[in-house]
């Protein structure tokens, strides 16, 4: 199964929408484990990659830095990883 975390901070204004997101995200593809991540929270292994929230991060690999488009969340649940590492 294919996983999207999405690195989120309880200090950033952007992370609520990020939260949001992600719940959307998880109920339009279920076959995608959606899991948010709070970077401050002791137990979170935030990459090296992750320098600001939000961060979306598919299969280890940075794909977008702050919250996305809709087009560019089309783009990731319709499979086009193309389009959605474009970082629209």
């Amino acid at each position: 199964m294919r996983t999207l975390d999405v690195f989120v901070a309880a200090d950033c204004a952007g992370s609520a929408t990020a939260r949001r997101i992600a719940a959307d995200v998880a109920r339009a593809a279920p076959d995608l484990a959606v899991q948010v991540i709070d970077v401050h929270a002791e137990s979170a292994r935030v990459p090296a990659a992750v320098v600001a929230v939000p961060t979306y991060v598919l299969d280890g690999h940075l794909i977008h830095l702050g919250n996305p488009s809709p087009e560019w969340r089309s783009d990731l649940l319709s499979g086009s990883e193309k389009g959605a590492a474009r970082g629209s």
